[in-house]
């Protein structure tokens, strides 16, 4: 994921918030990165799940892939995969990690 400059970012916010939390905001890309977290995690974390939920409107057609994904994982749970492994799979998938991605000649 490509990360926005502050001055972007800022720029964004400038379009949709009032001058007074586009300040604040310009002032807080200013932190540390773990602050920016904390503070990210602190606004997330304020919502209501309603609030949150707003946030995410899914496509009739996603919600019915989740659901049948979930269904499928219910009926076979053994068929799952931890973090671990998942990070282990993705990790062998990255052309540069694939023997067959080199050439022989």
């Amino acid at each position: 994921m490509l990360r926005k400059e502050s001055a972007e970012v800022n720029e964004l916010a400038t379009q949709r918030l009032p001058d007074t939390v586009s300040a604040t905001i310009d002032e807080l890309l200013k932190l540390s990165s773990s602050d920016r977290v904390d503070i990210a995690m602190a606004l997330w974390e304020s919502l209501s799940d309603e609030e949150r939920d707003a946030q995410f409107d899914l496509t009739d057609e996603v919600k019915a892939e989740l659901d049948r994904r979930w269904e499928r994982y219910l009926a076979n749970p053994q068929s799952a995969m931890s973090r671990e492994e998942v990070l282990e799979r993705l990790k062998h998938r990255r052309p540069w990690c694939r023997s067959s991605t080199v050439s022989s000649s």
